[in-house]
């Protein structure tokens, strides 16, 4: 931490950095098999009843560092800034570790390599984690006690996502340690950029009627591809990538990123009473499908309005009403491409009401 005085003005904020060390260990199970060999001197892969355990693992270490300031411009302007890299670790589904073995039918083999072609698989313990640069830099105005008027701006630069890549993994066979080739799912090197403004507005009156209202704006060009009807790529073990597949649905964008959202909030305040109708919008974003999230999904723009109160009875009772989602707006689904209607549910307004005890 650090507080000083530079150039007239009053500064102060934090340095540091973080090293995080992961180590991932895979656990699967799989049935027994055994390797006969024939009397012509053949070998021959036979699958047993039981189960037995396989593992798995992989690990990573990452150095995290981050700067924060913040700069009293004057008695009622605050000036901030940022910039950390930040990590983004693989859900936990998809580091499974599921493999079978191929054999080729069609040859007569007498090696364990030549018995082996390759390994089918899911799932991927040694994915690696998603990186990114951030950087940030705001405006704060405190007019008075009850008010702020703030702007900012946003930068990220980071890792896309994951891609198709043939890579080698060790197995033990009949004491023997053999190497074959699994294509399955890795952290691509590739980068995107993401850029946004945001900017929030709270004011209170004398009178105990107060607004806040906020809205951010992002853009970004990372593209997200469906897996059926997107480009595909698949990369060998020489590095050589090669497409699979053409597109004919456009890419999608982020998970979960929305180019616009505004929130605004009403409320009246006064001595033990609270009050408050809310609305909040987003505009519509893309939500991954399917167990391994590679379908496309849109969930379309949609406004809420909430509204809630409550009341203190004395320093121990507090009395609550709550309504969320008041005019029953509904959630519709686009699948494949945004305006292809899949699913709308309609859940109705929630009600809520409550009474707390404080002692």
């Amino acid at each position: 931490n650090y507080d000083t005085e530079m150039f007239g003005k009053y500064i102060r904020g934090n340095f540091g950095v973080r090293v995080v060390d992961t180590d991932v260990t895979s656990l699967g199970f799989r049935n027994t098999f055994n390797v006969v060999t024939n009397d012509d001197g053949t070998l021959t892969l036979v699958t047993g009843e039981s189960l037995e355990k396989i593992e798995g693992g992989g690990g990573y270490t990452e150095v995290l560092p981050s700067f924060n300031l913040v700069v009293d411009y004057s008695e009622d302007i605050l000036l901030r800034g940022g910039i950390y890299r930040g990590m983004s670790r693989p859900d936990p589904g998809n580091l499974g570790y599921s493999r079978t073995f191929q054999t080729d039918d069609e040859v007569a083999p007498t090696t364990l390599g030549d018995l082996f072609i390759g390994v089918n698989g899911s799932g991927n313990p040694d994915t690696q984690p998603l990186m990114s640069w951030n950087y940030d830099a705001a405006f704060e105005w405190y007019p008075n006690e009850d008010a702020i008027f703030a702007f900012g701006v946003y930068y990220k630069q980071f890792q896309g996502g994951f891609q198709q890549q043939t890579v080698l993994e060790d197995f033990i066979v009949e004491g023997e340690t053999v190497t074959l080739p699994i294509t399955n799912s890795v952290t691509t090197d590739e980068e995107s950029d993401l850029f946004g403004i945001e900017t929030s507005i709270t004011y209170r009156w004398d009178s105990g009627i107060g607004i806040k209202l906020g809205y951010n704006y992002a853009d970004t060009d990372m593209e997200y591809e469906d897996s059926l009807y997107g480009d595909t790529y698949i990369t060998d073990l020489d590095g050589k990538t090669t497409q699979l597949t053409a597109g004919i649905v456009e890419p999608a964008s982020v998970p979960g990123f929305s180019k616009h959202v505004f929130s605004s909030q009403l409320y009246y305040q006064i001595g033990d009473f609270d009050t408050a109708v809310i609305y909040k919008y987003r505009s519509e974003y893309f939500q991954p499908y399917t167990s391994n999230s590679t379908r496309l999904r849109y969930v379309d723009a949609v406004g809420v309005w909430e509204a809630r109160a409550s009341y203190k009875v004395n320093e121990h009772v507090r009395v609550k009403l709550e309504a969320i989602n008041l005019f029953s707006q509904p959630k519709s689904q686009d699948y494949f491409t945004e305006g292809n209607l899949g699913e709308v549910n309609d859940y109705g307004p929630r009600l809520f009401a409550g009474v707390s005890f404080k002692f």
